[in-house]
């Protein structure tokens, strides 16, 4: 265990004045936390992806599995894709938004398109109640022998086979959560460059000197 703790390093001392009075290193410090956050959300997200398309593949086996009811593991996986991926987009107070990105990360049309309804589909059916998926419509029937009307509740809703209907479009929706991840690594190795190369002596010096560091000669 150790071992594999010594190769992806220590946690930088961000709990040390020189690095807590550093305004701008903590700010670049935070944003690539929250930059390796959302890609970890998103690549969950792109696994998911990949389990539908192989719960496709295997219908039968899968049906079986979940007693027939595979419809709900299937819309269960794409809600799980769409609402991760969504997440790297709301503006939220607990870490960066790529709000604000949007135009910069995708200069491709078409990559938009499919992103704009990946982020529509969160918020009209996932996350919200605001599109006309699976709404009930009440039933009635009408007594001619005693002029009486009942209402009927015992009939089923009627569903939309979400994860079904939009097959053919997973291969799209996994190529826009491969796009975002390529540009979240981008960034995150501009900013860890920037920090390595504008370190300060004695921020080297504190790193260099604490007893917990292994240190490893670069190839």
């Amino acid at each position: 265990m150790s071992k594999v703790f010594n190769l992806v390093g220590r946690p930088f001392p961000t709990d040390h004045q020189i690095i807590t009075d550093d305004s701008e290193l903590m700010t670049k410090l935070k944003k690539i936390s929250d930059l390796v956050e959302i890609k970890s959300d998103i690549n969950e997200a792109k696994k998911a992806i990949g389990a539908l398309e192989l719960s496709f593949k295997n219908t039968e086996k899968v049906a079986s599995i979940f007693m027939f009811e595979d419809h709900i593991v299937n819309d269960s996986l794409l809600a799980f894709a769409f609402v991760q991926y969504a997440k790297a987009f709301n503006r939220s107070t607990g870490r960066k938004s790529l709000s604000g990105e949007v135009k910069k990360i995708f200069s491709n049309s078409e990559l938009l398109e499919i992103h704009e309804y990946i982020i529509r589909m969160r918020n009209t059916v996932f996350a919200h109640r605001e599109s006309d998926h699976n709404k009930y419509h009440v039933m009635c029937v009408y007594y001619n022998n005693n002029d009486k009307v009942r209402l009927q509740t015992d009939s089923n809703v009627k569903r939309v086979l979400l994860a079904m209907s939009l097959k053919e479009y997973l291969p799209s929706f996994r190529e826009v959560f491969c796009h975002v991840i390529d540009y979240l690594e981008e960034e995150t190795h501009l900013l860890c460059r920037n920090i390595e190369n504008n370190l300060l002596d004695e921020q080297k010096s504190l790193i260099s000197n604490n007893p917990n560091f292994h240190y490893i000669q670069e190839r």
